[in-house]
């Protein structure tokens, strides 16, 4: 079992639940609203195209796909980064093919679950055909099944980080602590823990959002990680 001692259900309701005691209502998207939540339901529109149409052609979802969500990375997409081979960005993306139609199997079978040791080896598999990037591969996966995966990135890491008692306490991002899967697996898990077992905290912090329950926790994270 993955421990982590910032990444917990507890821990993240507590810090979501007290920026919304002080600012109450900060995590619609008509108030706080930026390019990302303009490009978001285009990029759904998109991704549902891209698994609809291209049903057996993993290779253009992926590769299509993690292109797009790189309009919302800092860095420039560099497919099985370390190799200037052909023939490698070919295998790891056959390799990426194979784990990314493994994960949807098993959502659609809802038989996935997040300490399953295959699922480290599928994500790792695809975050290595996608730049290397933690970050970036969960972007995919999320704008893929926006209902299972959420967006994992130094905004979201940093406000898991966030010290309820020293509000003023700056913290500063932790590249080594996101470009952890183990921390990402982790991450989801909690995320689902707080959906399924913790309506109430949803219904108080996010009763005027009409986001997904996924995009409602990440995005609260996101805004809390940029204060």
């Amino acid at each position: 079992m993955i421990n982590d001692k910032y990444i917990n259900s507890e821990r993240i309701r507590r810090i979501i639940e007290f920026h919304f005691d002080k600012n109450n209502e900060i995590f619609s998207v008509n108030n706080s609203f930026s390019t990302y939540d303009f490009s978001y339901n285009y990029f759904i529109k998109v991704f549902d195209h891209l698994r609809d149409k291209n049903e057996n052609d993993y290779h253009q979802w992926i590769v299509i796909g993690s292109s797009i969500v790189y309009s919302w990375m800092p860095t420039i997409l560099n497919f099985s980064k370390g190799s200037e081979k052909k023939s490698d960005y070919n295998t790891q993306l056959s390799r990426a093919q194979s784990a990314l139609e493994k994960i949807e199997k098993k959502i659609i079978s809802q038989k996935s679950t997040f300490f399953d040791p295959s699922l480290l080896n599928d994500l790792n598999i695809i975050v290595s055909f996608i730049n290397n990037s933690v970050v970036g591969t969960s972007k995919f996966l999320h704008f893929s099944f926006p209902n299972h995966y959420p967006i994992w990135d130094s905004r979201v890491e940093l406000a898991t980080r966030f010290d309820i008692n020293d509000p003023m306490k700056k913290l500063s991002r932790s590249n080594h602590r996101t470009k952890s899967i183990e921390n990402y697996i982790l991450y989801l898990t909690v995320i689902h823990d707080i959906i399924k077992n913790h309506k109430p905290f949803l219904e108080k912090c996010f009763k005027k959002s009409t986001l997904s329950d996924i995009r409602k926790i990440e995005y609260a994270l996101f805004v809390i990680g940029g204060f």
